[in-house]
C-alpha cells in the first residue's frame, strides 16, 4: 500500500509525502521488485536535492539505498548509476579545494559508469556522465570514440549527437 501511495504522491509532485511512503515501503515490503523500485525513486528524489544543495546526511541515504540495491544485485544498473551520480555530486564538493580527493572520485565515477554502461549500453544518463567524466580525466579521444560508437549502434541517440557535437565545438 506504501508502494502504491508513494507512486500516487510522486505522480502529485508531493514530495515530502512521497519520501515519506516510500521509506515505509521500503521498510515494510519483502525483497522484491517493488521494493527495489522504491530505492531507486527515492534515491532518484534525493540526487535531485544533491543537484540543488550539497547535504551529508541527504547523501548518505542515497548511498545507502544504492548500496541495498547493490547487495540485492551486484550488477544492477540502477545503483551503479545512483553510485556515480553521488561520485560526481562529491567531485563538484571537492574540486577547488581538495584536488587529490576528487580525482580519486572521478576515477571511481569512471569505473562505476563504464560499469553501468556495459549493463546497459548507450542510455543517455550514464553515457553523457561518463563521456564528461573522460573528457577531465584527459581522455577526449575515447569519449569521442564511445560517442561515435553509440552513435553506430543507434542512429536516433539524440543525447550522443548533442554532446559529440560540444565536443567538436570545445576542441576545435
Amino acid at each position: 500500500a506504501y508502494y502504491k501511495l508513494g507512486q500516487a504522491e510522486l505522480k502529485l509532485n508531493d514530495l515530502g509525502e512521497t519520501v515519506r511512503a516510500l521509506r515505509r515501503a521500503i521498510e515494510l515490503l519483502p525483497d522484491s521488485p517493488e521494493r527495489d523500485d522504491s530505492r531507486v525513486t527515492l534515491a532518484d528524489i534525493w540526487l535531485g536535492y544533491l543537484h540543488a544543495t550539497f547535504q551529508p546526511q541527504v547523501l548518505e541515504e542515497a548511498s545507502s539505498l544504492a548500496a541495498e540495491l547493490l547487495r540485492s544485485d551486484p550488477n544492477s544498473f540502477h545503483a551503479l548509476r545512483i553510485e556515480v551520480t553521488i561520485a560526481l555530486i562529491r567531485l563538484q564538493n571537492f574540486s577547488g579545494r581538495m584536488p587529490q580527493a576528487a580525482e580519486k572520485e572521478l576515477l571511481r565515477g569512471i569505473e562505476e559508469l563504464e560499469a553501468a554502461n556495459r549493463i546497459q549500453p548507450d542510455q543517455p544518463d550514464v553515457l553523457i556522465p561518463l563521456v564528461r567524466s573522460l573528457e577531465l580525466s584527459l581522455r577526449g579521444a575515447d569519449a569521442e570514440k564511445m560517442l561515435r560508437e553509440a552513435l553506430g549502434r543507434n542512429q536516433h541517440n539524440l543525447a550522443a549527437y548533442r554532446e559529440l557535437h560540444s565536443y567538436y565545438l570545445g576542441t576545435r
